[in-house]
């Protein structure tokens, strides 16, 4: 029966809300519906040198939890779990409640981050160690599917998350799976980034997987990044109008194209709704087709 009752004795130290000072989410948080079958890995990008005592890591989890409720208007720190590399696990959303850290997989996954930026180092052993039995502890508990499929989230967002160094290693644990998806490629056609150029992905001329029911008449574009609480800076916009102008004029899309967010197709909070605000505002969108 899910959920289960009680904790395994695989569980690392697991510093619980109230140890850590948590504010109370607000409004209350979500029960997860069934056992997930996924866990998704994440770095939290700061600091950089992580956290390597209970009081530097509790005040780590505290920062996060402000920035998601108070700057991207969560009602909770979005992760289930963090691990600091002081060798506990922080309870975030914790084991039975829906998590915001993985947009568009929420429903069937936890949501594991490591405390620190993980781009050019990896968590040290310590932490590694405590995240490995914080997988198997929800397993042994009954919390995570047996036969769970682990991933990162840069595999199914376009982010640099969980940071190249860490990401690496976790392509290297029993449960990792980058094509659980069954996709044959990234979903996207393209994608923009803030650095003011466009990346191919699927192309102009290949079906994607961006838009479950929408793939075979449409492109699909994607900004680089959250869109929550901000819009893309103004050269990351100026690239996608320019990319697809330039579908337009060279053949790739008509010139009566109609444009769609993603949430205007399926059950997703994607573009992001700062982002979604603003593309409502451009002359080819039309949520009414």
């Amino acid at each position: 029966a899910y959920p289960p009752a009680g904790m395994a004795s695989s569980c690392p130290p697991i510093v619980s809300r109230a140890e850590w000072e948590a504010r109370d989410p607000s409004p209350a948080l979500v029960p997860l519906k069934a056992q997930p079958t996924h866990v998704y890995i994440h770095h939290g990008a700061t600091p950089p040198d992580g956290c390597h005592s209970p009081g530097l890591c509790a005040a780590m989890v505290r920062a996060y939890q402000n920035f998601h409720m108070f700057s991207h208007g969560w009602s909770d720190i979005g992760y289930s779990f963090l691990v600091g590399e002081d060798g506990r696990a922080y309870e975030g959303r914790g084991w039975t409640n829906l998590g915001r850290h993985t947009l568009g997989h929420n429903e069937d996954s936890l949501g594991f981050c490591v405390i620190g930026d993980f781009t050019a180092r990896l968590p040290d052993q310590v932490a590694l160690t405590t995240l490995k039995a914080l997988i198997q502890c929800a397993v042994d508990s009954g919390y995570l599917a047996a036969d769970y499929v682990m991933l990162g989230h840069r595999d199914v967002r376009a982010t640099e998350c969980p940071g190249e160094a860490f990401y690496r290693e976790i392509r290297t644990w029993p449960h990792y799976n980058a094509t659980a998806h069954g996709w044959s490629d990234i979903g996207y056609s393209f994608l923009v980034g803030e650095d003011g150029r466009a990346y191919e992905g699927r192309g102009w001329t290949n079906v994607g997987a961006h838009t479950k029911g929408h793939n075979e008449d449409g492109l699909g574009f994607c900004v680089i990044g959250d869109f929550t609480a901000r819009i893309p800076d103004q050269v990351a916009l100026t690239t996608l109008k320019a990319l697809i102008q330039c579908g337009v004029d060279s053949g790739y899309l008509p010139q009566d194209y109609v444009m769609f967010g993603h949430r205007d197709m399926g059950d997703t909070e994607c573009p992001g709704d700062r982002f979604y605000a603003e593309i409502r505002t451009w002359p080819h969108y039309n949520s009414t087709r």
